[in-house]
């Protein structure tokens, strides 16, 4: 409703009756019409006294129906700065005016659940993230000093990065950590890829990535510089398996992985000229893309190499409930995949 001492206010309409009829506010005064035609012709400083009021109502009236772009408001009620705030982001106006997230957290889709902060001072890092079937979730997080996840703090302050695997239940409470292992360069991501399957004690967490130091994840050693692969229990974070995968070197990196239906691993990275696990190898022309296959217990099965001469690298992997594998990569020159030729988009 339009607020304005130049406004009239409806009390009420009626427009059943013949004619319709509004009921509104009484006001003393004369109309325009009749001042006209008593005075015939206004002075230009009686005629602008008598504008003022009128264009004050139809600010009044403008303000009243200011109409946002999708995903911005009008929060502080004032037409001089239009549509300020952004609903997709601020916390305090998440979506709508006024809708507080009390998680601290607004996005395009409305206030999230819960959210969580780590770390202290130092460097901290996200890496990945993923839910299973029970809507539990499963993060990697690299950082140095103490990581605080909800539950008992990691680390300690000045503490060298290293890496854990954290879970929460759906509603935000913390279940797990369990420890990677730890890196030496700063800002490196050692955890690239991390995917889950099945709930309950069935829940299968793996992870990949890569360490610039040798370390111990479980029992297993991981030696620095490869691309490694591990797998832990869902429901406690347990160490099931782990080890390297392929030559060490920088050149050989994984950038995804990926759970079949009958429990394969499936990871997808990028190698240089030459990669060989459990019996299974590829050789490249410089920088391909890779992906390769392994059973539950992380035996390599098969490796499949796909690029030209130029640089390839294969970015995301994805099975489907039937088994199909779904590879997305990127090519540098018109290359061969699977008997394909794929060729680069030019801008």
């Amino acid at each position: 409703r339009i607020r304005h001492p130049n406004v009239f206010v409806g009390a009420d309409i009626d427009e059943r009756h013949d004619p319709p009829f509004m009921v509104l506010e009484y006001r003393e005064g004369q109309s325009l019409a009749t001042i006209l035609e008593r005075e015939r012709a206004l002075p230009v400083g009686q005629c602008a006294a008598l504008m003022i009021p009128v264009l004050g109502a139809v600010a009044a009236a403008r303000l009243c129906g200011l109409s946002c772009s999708s995903g911005f408001g009008n929060c502080n009620g004032m037409d001089a700065d239009g549509c300020e705030t952004n609903l997709s982001s601020t916390i305090a106006h998440c979506q709508a005016c006024g809708t507080v997230c009390v998680s601290g957290a607004c996005s395009g889709s409305g206030c999230a659940s819960w959210a969580r902060r780590f770390g202290d001072g130092s460097y901290q890092i996200v890496t990945a993230a993923e839910s299973d079937a029970d809507e539990n979730v499963y993060a990697s997080v690299t950082g140095a000093g103490q990581i605080e996840t909800g539950g008992a703090p990691l680390g300690t302050a000045g503490a060298p990065l290293t890496t854990y695997l954290v879970s929460y239940t759906a509603t935000g409470a913390f279940r797990w950590a369990s420890a990677l292992g730890t890196v030496t360069t700063m800002g490196t991501s050692t955890v690239r890829a991390l995917s889950v399957r099945g709930s309950g004690a069935s829940a299968r967490v793996v992870v990949s990535g890569y360490f610039t130091a040798a370390t111990t994840i479980g029992t297993s050693a991981i030696t620095p510089l490869a691309m490694f692969a591990a797998e832990f229990a869902g429901s406690n974070g347990a160490v099931r398996w782990a080890r390297n995968v392929g030559p060490s070197g920088f050149a050989n990196a994984a950038a995804d992985i990926a759970i079949g239906p009958l429990g394969d691993v499936y990871i997808v990275g990028t190698f240089n000229g030459w990669f060989s696990a459990d019996g299974q190898s590829a050789t490249g022309v410089g920088y391909d893309a890779l992906l390769l296959r392994m059973d539950a217990t992380g035996r390599v099965l098969n490796v499949q190499r796909f690029g030209a001469s130029g640089r390839d690298d294969a970015r995301g992997v994805a099975v489907d409930n039937v088994g199909n594998v779904y590879m997305a990569a990127s090519v540098a020159t018109p290359g061969m995949f699977d008997g394909m030729t794929m060729t680069p988009a030019r801008g």
